[in-house]
Order: C-alpha cells, then structure tokens, then sequence
C-alpha cells in the first residue's frame, strides 16, 4: 500500500505531496510518510530546493488543519443551536481548551493521528484562529523539519545498505506480529475476566 501511495505521489510530485498531507490533516487515515520521502527525494536529486519542499508541505498541513478547525467551529455552533446538552459538553471542551488549548496545539502537531483531531476540537472549543494558525504552524515547522531528516536518513541507509531493507522489513514484521499478539491476549484475558 505504501509503494503505490509514494508511487502516486512521486507522480503528482509537489502537488501530490500537498495533497498527501493535507488529507491526511482532515482526518482521513492516510500516512504522510511517503510525502516526506517523496520531498526528500526531490531534494536529493536536485528536482526541488529544500525550501521548496518545506514550504509545499507546511501549506499542506495547514490547509488540511484550517480546513479541520473550520469544519470543527462549523459543528460547534451547530451543537449550540441544535442541542443544550452539547452546550454543556462544548462548555467543558472551551474550558479544558482555556487552560491547556494553546500547548495542545502546538503538541499535537507532532502526534501522527491526533493532528487532525486536534483542529476539529480546537474548532469546536472556539479557540480564537489567530493563536491557533500560529501555533499550529509552529508545531508543523517543527514537524516537517524532524520527518525530512528522519527520511534523508531512512534513503541513505535504504540505499547504503540492502541488508538494512530486509531487517528493517523483518522488524516491521516481529512488531506488527507483536502487536496483534498483546491485542488478542488483552481480548482473552478480558473475556476471561467476564466469564469468570
């Protein structure tokens, strides 16, 4: 699945890395690792400045995070006008917002599926835009700085070293192995709990 995405990406080149992480901004499940690694290519080739890349997936992230925050404040209002007990619940989203919202904004930006999340709530809790763009822009900076030497390093050692393509491989693996085994054994020993 990965393949395909950087492929497609690679084949739309600046606008695919946009549109990569915008998407992945608005909530849907789709990875930006291959947008970052797509750019970081561009950039090993020559094809793009680094600057370049940068500033297509900083627009990228903030179109897909206004566009959340939007849609979130859209929700808000409609949650105030439809329903009190949404009130209610928006009350105490703007209050926990008011004392950790900005810090929340800014963190989240660094936290893979949380991003999206993030502007929706921000949106609703009506946290004023201006904070929240700046902040979240800063967020994202840091962001796109940390995932594009993570993938020069990810390309060097993929091309350095093939060994270093079958480990990693087979350590994704034994992790998503791992994974689905502490799943089921937390699933067992709950319904085993419940029968008990």
């Amino acid at each position: 699945m990965l393949h395909i995405l950087r492929n497609l990406i690679s084949h739309y080149g600046l606008f695919g890395m946009f549109v990569s992480v915008a998407i992945e901004n608005l909530g849907l499940p789709l990875p930006t690792e291959p947008a970052y690694l797509v750019g970081q290519a561009l950039i090993t080739d020559g094809s793009h400045s680094w600057w370049v890349i940068q500033v297509v997936l900083y627009l990228g992230h903030t179109a897909g995070a206004c566009a959340s925050y939007w849609m979130g404040r859209r929700i808000g209002i409609k949650m105030k006008g439809d329903h009190s007990q949404f009130t209610d619940t928006q009350k105490r989203i703007a209050g926990w917002f008011e004392k950790y919202g900005y810090i929340t904004v800014f963190a989240t930006r660094l936290i893979g599926y949380v991003r999206p999340w993030s502007s929706y709530v921000a949106g609703i809790a009506e946290v004023p835009f201006v904070p929240f763009l700046l902040l979240s822009s800063a967020g994202t900076i840091i962001l796109n700085l940390i995932c594009l030497a993570f993938a020069s390093k990810f390309i060097w050692l993929w091309a350095s070293f093939p060994i270093a393509r079958i480990l990693i491989t087979f350590s994704c693996l034994i992790g998503v192995v791992l994974l689905a085994f502490q799943g089921y054994r937390k699933h067992m020993t709950k319904k085993n709990k419940q029968e008990a």
